[in-house]
């Protein structure tokens, strides 16, 4: 399982927008910490790793519901998938589809700024907060990003 994965991985994540996820998800935590690190210094790995984020945020969220199939599943099909089924709505579908097209535009295009960057892990951060609230504790309050 993911969490399973994650936990092995990235024991003791910090990181001042991800927190809340260390525990939750650490693998998907990591990947947040890594857009952190690279934003400033290299923006077209921080869409990279956002991308990631974004990949391992859905398929958690899949996980969780019972929708999982697997890894090799495309992101576009996992998304629509989950919008069909009502677990996310399509202003949290548009926000992943941000990410998934910031990304494609860095991996295949080497294409992102550092305000793309920053654009990109404030979009990461509403939907961790959003996951922590709709799978996790409906209560949860975050920081500011």
């Amino acid at each position: 399982m993911l969490t399973e994965v994650g936990q092995q991985t990235s024991a003791g994540v910090a990181s001042p927008n991800f927190p809340h996820l260390a525990e939750a998800i650490p693998l998907l935590a990591l990947q947040g910490v890594k857009a952190e690190r690279y934003v400033f210094e290299d923006p077209v790995t921080a869409l990279f790793k956002l991308r990631q984020f974004a990949e391992i945020l859905a398929q958690q969220v899949a996980a969780s519901t019972g929708l999982y199939t697997s890894t090799e599943e495309p992101q576009t099909d996992l998304l629509r998938r989950l919008k069909d089924a009502r677990i996310i709505d399509f202003e949290v579908a548009d926000l992943f589809h941000a990410l998934r097209k910031a990304g494609n535009a860095a991996v295949h295009d080497n294409v992102g700024t550092r305000r793309d960057a920053l654009h990109g892990l404030r979009i990461a951060w509403k939907l961790g907060v959003w996951f922590q609230r709709a799978f996790k504790n409906p209560a949860f309050k975050s920081g500011p990003f």
